[in-house]
C-alpha cells in the first residue's frame, strides 16, 4: 500500500515494433526410381539435395536486426566486443551449409503369396521452426530494437508512475537487455529414419502388420545463455555473477541437440466387406532428447547449459503405450444390404450404421522443480535424486499422484543431479461413438444423413498433469480434467 501511495512502479516493459521482412531462399532437387529386380523383389532408390539459406533482410539500414560479436569467457571486459549489422540485403551473417545430401532406400520382398517384408532407411533435412530467429544469423534486438524491463524493487529504482517510461534514443544500448550471438557456421538439422515391417494377409479380408521404426534427430536448435555462471555458488545468485553484467542474457543460437525415437508398431486392418471395417493400432515406444519441444507445453529448461549430459532424458512427447481402434458396421437391413429390402421394415430398420473410436494412452512425462536453490546457476532447480517418483498405480490418487519426497535440496554449492521429465502424468482413455442413417430422396443421388455422436461416451475422467513444484503446498495434486461426455445431433444433405 505504501509503494502504491508513493507512486513506485511494480514493473513494466516496452519496446519498438519489429515489422521485419525476411528472405529465406530454399531450393532442392531429387532423383528417384523403382527397380523391379524380380517378381518378388522391388527396390526404391532415391537421392535428394537441399539448401536452406540463412535469412537475409531486404532493407538492412532501416531494419532492427543485429548480432553481438561475443569474444568469449576469457575476455575479461566487453571492450573488444561490438554489435554488427547486415552490410547489404544479401548479407546472411555466416556460411551456408551446402552438404545436405539425403539418400533413401526402400526394399519390398514377397516372402510368400500372403507375406511381404518391407524395410527402408533415409536421411531427411529440415528448416528451423522460426525463419527470422532460429534460421537467421541476425536477429531483431538491441541496439536498434530494445525491449526494456524496468526494475521492480522500489528500494533500487527511481522510476515513478507519474514520470512514465524513461527517455530512450534508438541506438542506445540500455542495461539489462538481451543480445544474440551466432556462430560463423551452423549445420542443417536432419533426421535419420529407418524401419522394418512384416505384412501378412489373414482370413476374413484382414491384414496384419508388425514392425519396428526408429528416428535419430541431429543438429537440433538450441539457444544457450552465455551470460550464466559456469560454477555453483551457495550464496550469490546467478544474476550477480554474469559474464557481462550490462546484459541480462547473451543467447548463442546453435544447432547442437539430439533426439531419438524407437517404436514397435502393430496394425490390424479389416478391409470393408459385408458392411464391416476395422482398424486397430498399437505402438510401444520410447522418445529421448536433450531439450523441450518448442511447440509443446511442459519441461523446465536445463540446470546448466555447460553440461547437457544429465539433460538426456525422456522427451516431452514420450508416450510409451498407445492403442487406437476404430470400427464401422452397416446393419444388414435395407436396400442393397441383404435383409428387409423393402416395405415398412426397410423404412424403419434400413440404412443404419454404427461406429466408434476407442483410444487408450499412457501419460506424458513432466519435469519438476524444487523450491530450494543452493546452486544459483540461473537454470532449472531440480535438487538431488533420491528415488523413483512414480508410485504404483494402486497408490496413485489425484491428491498424491507421485512420491513427493523423491528429491531433496542439493548440498550448498553443488549442482543438482535430478534429471528432466521424471514424473509421468495420468494417461487417457476415451470412447467416441456414432449412429447414423441415410435417407434416400425421391430424386437420384440425393440423400439426407442423420447422425448421433457422443464424445467420451463413457464419461471417463481424463485428469490433467499433477503439480510438480516440490516444496509447494499443492505438490503432487491434480486439479484439472479434460472435457466430460458431449453429445450432438446433426443432419447432412448429400447431393
Amino acid at each position: 500500500m505504501a509503494d502504491m501511495l508513493l507512486g513506485y512502479i511494480s514493473g513494466g516493459s516496452y519496446g519498438n515494433n519489429q515489422g521485419e521482412d525476411v528472405n529465406n531462399p530454399y531450393f532442392g532437387l531429387f532423383v528417384q526410381d523403382d527397380f523391379k529386380i524380380s517378381s518378388k523383389l522391388t527396390l526404391n532408390v532415391g537421392l535428394r539435395y537441399e539448401v536452406f539459406y540463412p535469412a537475409s533482410f531486404p532493407d538492412p539500414d532501416n531494419q532492427t536486426v543485429s548480432r553481438y560479436l561475443y569474444q568469449g569467457i576469457n575476455v575479461p571486459t566487453a571492450a573488444e566486443e561490438k554489435f554488427a549489422f547486415p552490410t547489404s540485403s544479401g548479407d546472411r551473417g555466416g556460411k551456408t551449409d551446402y552438404k545436405n545430401w539425403a539418400p533413401r532406400l526402400g526394399i519390398a520382398y514377397q516372402l510368400t503369396p500372403k507375406t511381404v517384408i518391407r524395410t527402408g532407411a533415409g536421411i531427411f533435412y529440415g528448416e528451423q521452426n522460426s525463419l527470422s530467429t532460429e534460421n537467421g544469423n541476425f536477429r531483431s534486438g538491441s541496439p536498434k530494437h530494445t525491449e526494456i524491463s524496468l526494475q521492480t524493487t522500489p528500494a533500487a529504482t527511481t522510476f515513478f508512475v507519474k514520470d512514465g517510461f524513461p527517455a530512450y534514443a534508438p541506438g542506445t544500448v540500455l542495461p539489462n537487455v538481451s543480445v544474440y550471438v551466432f556462430p560463423e557456421f551452423r549445420p542443417t538439422l536432419y533426421a535419420s529414419q529407418w524401419f522394418f515391417d512384416l505384412q501378412r494377409n489373414l482370413p476374413l479380408d484382414t491384414l496384419l502388420t508388425v514392425g519396428y521404426m526408429g528416428t535419430k534427430g541431429t543438429n537440433l536448435f538450441a539457444g544457450t545463455n552465455l551470460n550464466l555462471p559456469r560454477t555453483p555458488n551457495p550464496t550469490v545468485v546467478a544474476n550477480q555473477r554474469r559474464a557481462r553484467p550490462q546484459f541480462s542474457g547473451i543467447t548463442l543460437h546453435e544447432n547442437k541437440l539430439n533426439s531419438s525415437y524407437n517404436a514397435m508398431t502393430t496394425k490390424v486392418e479389416k478391409r470393408f466387406s459385408k458392411g464391416f471395417t476395422l482398424l486397430g493400432m498399437y505402438t510401444w515406444s520410447h522418445a529421448l532428447d536433450q531439450g523441450n519441444e518448442d511447440l509443446f507445453d511442459g519441461g523446465g529448461g536445463w540446470v546448466t547449459p555447460w553440461n547437457l549430459t544429465p539433460e538426456w532424458s525422456n522427451s516431452n512427447m514420450d508416450r510409451r503405450h498407445a492403442f487406437v481402434m476404430s470400427a464401422v458396421y452397416e446393419l444388414p437391413f435395407g436396400k442393397g444390404r441383404g435383409y428387409l429390402t423393402e416395405g415398412p421394415a426397410e423404412w424403419i430398420l434400413g440404412g443404419w450404421q454404427i461406429g466408434g473410436i476407442f483410444s487408450k494412452y499412457t501419460g506424458l512425462p513432466r519435469s519438476h522443480t524444487i523450491n530450494v536453490n543452493n546452486s544459483n546457476l540461473g537454470g532449472a532447480v531440480r535438487g538431488d535424486y533420491v528415488r523413483n517418483p512414480n508410485l504404483p498405480s494402486s497408490q496413485r490418487t489425484i491428491d498424491r499422484w507421485f512420491d513427493t519426497t523423491f528429491v531433496v535440496p542439493v548440498t550448498a554449492g553443488n549442482i543438482d543431479n535430478a534429471g528432466r521429465n521424471l514424473i509421468y502424468a495420468p494417461g487417457k482413455i476415451n470412447l467416441d461413438i456414432s449412429v447414423a442413417r441415410d435417407f434416400r430422396m425421391p430424386w437420384e443421388n440425393h440423400e439426407i444423413q442423420f447422425r448421433f455422436e457422443s464424445f467420451n461416451a463413457t464419461n471417463t475422467p481424463n485428469f490433467g498433469p499433477p503439480n510438480t513444484g516440490v516444496g509447494s503446498v499443492a505438490v503432487g495434486t491434480i486439479t484439472a480434467a479434460e472435457d466430460p461426455r458431449r453429445v450432438q445431433f446433426a443432419l447432412k444433405y448429400v447431393f
